[in-house]
């Protein structure tokens, strides 16, 4: 529900929701420990956001911090399973052009009578990588 809302802010009321993309671009990861079977490894780094098309206005990149846990076969699936879970704390939706300020008609109206809707809050990325299919 929350992303869907966030997703028609997120278009500024320019583009159809379900064509507005959130990309996650993170180019490099390093851990300090091995990773191994269920026990969840922390991780920080740095990635690039694209919301609908649109960089952050300064062109810097979110600090991502997170865990990674190996999910052996069986586990979650029949296939090893590495499970990334990452919170971008401080996003700031204004840096992408989200918000009244960029929003014609109605949904701008809407947008300023909802104080509750800070600008800053967090993002949770969850994504799940399995290894390639067996033959």
């Amino acid at each position: 529900m929350k992303s869907d809302h966030f997703r028609q802010w997120a278009t500024n009321k320019k583009v159809d929701p379900k064509k507005c993309v959130f990309k996650l671009e993170v180019p490099g990861l390093k851990l300090d420990t091995a990773v191994e079977a269920m026990k969840p490894v922390p991780f920080g780094t740095e990635g690039t956001f694209t919301i609908c098309g649109r960089p952050r206005d300064d062109k810097e990149a979110e600090k991502i911090s997170g865990t990674i846990i190996y999910l052996p076969a069986g586990s979650y699936k029949d296939v090893r399973t590495l499970r990334i879970r990452g919170k971008i704390e401080g996003f700031n939706r204004e840096r992408y052009q989200i918000g009244p300020k960029w929003t014609d008609g109605w949904l701008a109206r809407v947008q300023q009578l909802a104080p509750v809707v800070a600008t800053d809050g967090t993002i949770e990325v969850n994504l799940f990588a399995t290894e390639p299919g067996k033959k």
